[in-house]
């Protein structure tokens, strides 16, 4: 991912991991290891909030 972009779905994921990790990068680290668990297991090269949603339910993380 572009370090900016006008594309919708980098917003949406930037938000939600964003949102899912409050900023914790040892916590962004792990969500994104999971990211790619995601992507390789479903064969996906782009990263969307559902994605980043379905990473997250395979991670222990606070509250929903």
């Amino acid at each position: 991912m572009k370090p900016y972009s006008d594309d919708f779905t980098d917003k949406e994921a930037i938000g939600a991991i964003l949102r899912i990790t409050k900023g914790n990068i040892r916590l962004i680290e792990r969500l994104m290891m999971q990211v790619e668990h995601v992507l390789v297991a479903n064969q996906l090269t782009i990263v969307t909030k559902k994605v980043v949603e379905t990473a997250r339910k395979n991670l222990i993380v606070g509250d929903d």
